[in-house]
């Protein structure tokens, strides 16, 4: 009896356990990371964290009009919140990114099975890019996990499509292109899945197009 159920865990483990080890790696690795690396600056670092600052400490919202409020706003909430050095904003960072890999791998299941969301999240968990970039004072984390959120919700809307749930997944959209302009990508991806969802309204095919893009999307942002 015992033996039957191990390998029934072996040929399916289940959703939890899956999201559990992804979980648990991503956290790790991301907690040595943060307590061994510096926080990453660039040249437009200055021109997002200042007006976020400025707006915890009701200063202002001196915001380069160049820039988008998304990332500022954020980094308003982690100053009321967390707190006002670079470290707070990096582990709220690194945080971001475990909710992405944990998105990715609930994704894949769903789609695909939990073998493959098992491999993808720990690909998502292990992505050096991903993590370096969670390190840096810069808009790509909070994109890349909006945008993941979008297409999850996206994908999983567009397999009985309603108004409400479309509506709240421009608003997404919306939210994430506020962050960084490429969002806007995902608009038009969700306009070519519809015609899709519409034909095929169960089964993978749903969630390919916005998936598809939001690749794209993720290579361009980093």
């Amino acid at each position: 009896m015992q033996c039957g159920l191990s390998q029934r865990w072996l040929a399916r483990p289940p959703v939890w356990l899956v999201l559990t080890v992804v979980g648990v790696v991503a956290l790790a690795l991301r907690l040595a990371f943060l307590f061994r690396a510096p926080v990453f600056i660039i040249g437009d670092s200055e021109n997002y964290f200042w007006p976020g600052y400025q707006l915890a400490r009701e200063i202002g919202f001196d915001l380069d009009i160049r820039r988008t409020p998304g990332y500022p706003l954020f980094i308003t909430f982690v100053v009321l919140r967390i707190g006002e050095d670079l470290a707070a904003l990096a582990l709220a960072q690194h945080v971001l990114g475990v909710v992405s890999c944990l998105l990715v791998a609930g994704l894949a299941v769903r789609f695909w099975g939990v073998w493959t969301g098992l491999v993808a999240g720990l690909l998502v968990a292990l992505s050096g890019t991903l993590l370096v970039a969670e390190q840096y004072v810069m808009a790509e984390t909070l994109f890349i996990s909006l945008a993941t959120v979008t297409v999850a919700w996206v994908a999983l809307a567009l397999e009985r499509p309603r108004w409400w749930a479309l509506l709240l997944g421009g608003i997404l959209i919306g939210v994430a292109a506020l962050t960084r302009p490429v969002g806007l990508v995902l608009a038009v991806a969700t306009l070519l899945a519809l015609p899709v969802a519409l034909w095929w309204r169960r089964g993978w095919g749903v969630g390919l197009l916005p998936l598809a893009v939001f690749v794209l999307a993720l290579v361009a942002g980093v």
